[in-house]
């Protein structure tokens, strides 16, 4: 157990570094940092009442922008590795294959929780500028944010296993931004045909849901927060499914021949 955390400690610590060497977060720092402060303009040339457009677009691009770094960081894990021949001498050491794949999701979801926080973190100070509140549901939007990247690292770096790298991103973001999608087309296609759609209804409760994460549309609203054992069944979900997600890459990067 202490050599697992010795290893995830490491990994995290070369993430970071290669974080700050690409340069990725400071680029998508900017471009939230540019549409935020757009939107929030719209206050200075007179046009009131709008703080609900403001945090809207607030919530959106950080949701959006975090899902994007979590993504791409998490493909690049492990691929990276194998592409650089630098998985060699890390598997000659004292270190498993599990171990390996546990450590890169740990590395990739704490630089993908501290991005988030700090895109959150620019969205408020923007949001203070422009003086649109943000209510208490706010605090369960970033715990359960933090959590529903914990299941896409977890998603990502499997996909990476059995694909190519811009494979593994291209499925990722289909299955983040999809799913909310074939919600909508759910609940359109119950309201017109109700009892038609139990075939419709089995395949959307199997299917992966990241948006189940996401409390956005309701923190722009200034929803009350939710109940917190919702938020507890939520952690659970994503440490079930997230852990299935990463014995299913071992399976393959286990039988892959190095």
């Amino acid at each position: 157990m202490t050599q697992t955390v010795r290893i995830c400690s490491a990994f995290t610590r070369t993430s970071f570094l290669e974080m700050i060497r690409r340069k990725d977060f400071y680029a998508i720092g900017i471009l939230m940092l540019v549409m935020v402060a757009g939107a929030g303009t719209f206050g200075f040339f007179g046009v009131r009442g709008l703080s609900v457009f403001v945090r809207d677009v607030a919530f959106t691009a950080i949701g959006l922008f975090s899902t994007i770094f979590a993504v791409m960081a998490s493909a690049r894990q492990i691929t990276e590795e194998i592409s650089r021949k630098t998985l060699y001498p890390l598997l000659a050491r004292p270190i498993t294959r599990w171990q390996l794949i546990f450590g890169k999701w740990a590395a990739a979801w704490v630089i993908s929780s501290a991005a988030f926080l700090a895109f959150s973190v620019i969205g408020i100070a923007l949001l203070t500028v422009f003086s649109v509140p943000v209510t208490a549901i706010f605090l369960q939007y970033l715990i359960l944010k933090i959590i529903g990247l914990a299941w896409l690292c977890g998603l990502t770096i499997a996909l990476s296993l059995y694909a190519t790298p811009a494979a593994a991103i291209t499925l990722s973001l289909i299955i983040c931004f999809g799913s909310s999608a074939c919600g909508r087309i759910v609940l359109l296609a119950n309201a017109d045909h109700p009892m038609s759609t139990f075939g419709l209804n089995v395949a959307y409760s199997l299917l992966p849901h990241y948006d189940y994460f996401d409390l956005g549309a309701k923190a722009t609203y200034a929803w009350p927060m939710i109940p917190w054992w919702v938020i507890g069944a939520l952690l659970a979900y994503s440490a079930l499914h997230g852990a299935a997600m990463l014995l299913l890459g071992y399976v393959r990067f286990r039988s892959q021949p190095i």
